[in-house]
């Protein structure tokens, strides 16, 4: 295997499971995963996986049950332990990506991760050290925005962003016999409390491009105040950040979304950084409560890293797409639907087992 592509991130992320006891007719067996530490039920499944950075392969490397929630200690020891074998099998790690549950924020915490250095340092048998950057998974990080925008006020650099300014452009837009936002529904608006608050394409499909030009339209247009430009600018804003840590080609149509270059990152993340550094989340009550939202201390965590990489990296550029969870979501997608398509499956150890074979 080619150097470049031993290059990989490390994934690890939790699927919640049905307890109990289940019977499988096509095996003729009671299925029933259980936890090692006492043998009950287990109630959560975690699982590590690799993913190249530049050749299109991944690969379930590990799995653990635990009862409920894994403890951030042991996950710590557990993530450290295989990166320490995947390391003695040659493959080079250069990030870890997690979502920003609280066992996972236990680790940033630990491992002293933060906007201004988000790596942390690995040795090898030999006492050389190896630095990791470390992010959280910035579709998680679009929702948590989306989210924080949906019941509260943003204050930007520009101004105050409001949730009212979207609903009024829906309004406004829904109205007409031709639509400027064709892509936006109810759904967008009000967004169901389960699966609507999960997709994270109803989240980009609001912090977009189109759903800034409609906004300046309809203001110039006299159609909408113009305060409604401050909510334009936050989701044209988040439409570049995005775009720039989703990259998955090095040329697109759409400069924002090609491979992250050396000079893409020096020109765009600092200035990105230096933003969001700047918000704030005020409640109905005008009451600050910046400091209940962690995902802008994550998306500035994750810029910064993405940055690190196509410094430290040896490659022209870097397709930001292949250092989220994505692959790991979609193998819980597939357990889930070999399990009959069960939100909380259960049974899933035969199923991990047989992705090492």
């Amino acid at each position: 295997m080619p150097e470049e592509d031993r290059i990989c991130t490390f994934l690890m992320d939790e699927m919640s499971l049905k307890r109990g006891i289940q019977y499988d007719p096509r095996e003729d067996a009671l299925i029933c995963t259980v936890w090692d530490h006492d043998l009950s039920t287990a109630g959560t499944a975690m699982v590590f996986m690799v993913r190249c950075l530049r050749a299109r392969w991944r690969q379930a490397v590990a799995f653990f049950f635990v009862n409920t929630a894994v403890t951030g200690e042991k996950l710590l020891e557990k993530m450290m332990t295989c990166l320490g074998k995947l390391k003695e099998c040659g493959l080079k790690l250069a990030a870890v990506t997690s979502d920003q549950g609280s066992n996972l924020t236990y680790l940033t915490n630990v491992l002293k991760i933060t906007p201004e250095e988000p790596y942390f340092a690995l040795q090898d048998n030999d006492g050389v050290a190896h630095e990791i950057a470390m992010l959280p998974d910035y579709p998680h990080l679009l929702k948590s925005v989306r989210n924080a925008l949906l019941n509260h006020t943003i204050l930007t650099s520009k101004g105050l962003a409001s949730w009212s300014h979207i609903a009024d452009l829906y309004n406004l837009d829904s109205a007409g016999s031709i639509r400027l936002c064709p892509r936006l529904t109810p759904q967008h608006i009000a967004p169901p409390p389960i699966y609507g608050k999960m997709r994270v394409k109803l989240a980009a499909q609001v912090f977009s491009h189109s759903v800034t030009a409609a906004i300046h339209t309809y203001v110039t247009r006299g159609q909408l105040p113009s305060t409604h430009l401050v909510t334009a600018s936050l989701c044209s804003f988040m439409n570049g950040v995005f775009d720039l840590m989703n990259s998955s080609k090095p040329v697109d149509v759409v400069p924002g979304r090609r491979g992250l270059t050396r000079e893409k990152a020096a020109a765009f993340i600092p200035g990105a950084i230096a933003e969001l550094s700047s918000w704030k989340v005020f409640d109905q009550k005008q009451k600050d409560v910046t400091r209940n939202f962690q995902c802008f201390t994550g998306w500035r965590t994750a810029l910064s890293a993405a940055r690190y990489l196509a410094f430290q990296l040896n490659f022209k550029y870097l397709l930001t797409r292949n250092l989220c969870q994505d692959s790991l979501e979609n193998l819980f997608g597939l357990l889930r639907q070999k399990n009959g398509f069960n939100v909380n499956p259960t049974g899933i150890s035969s199923c991990l087992q047989n992705l090492y074979m």
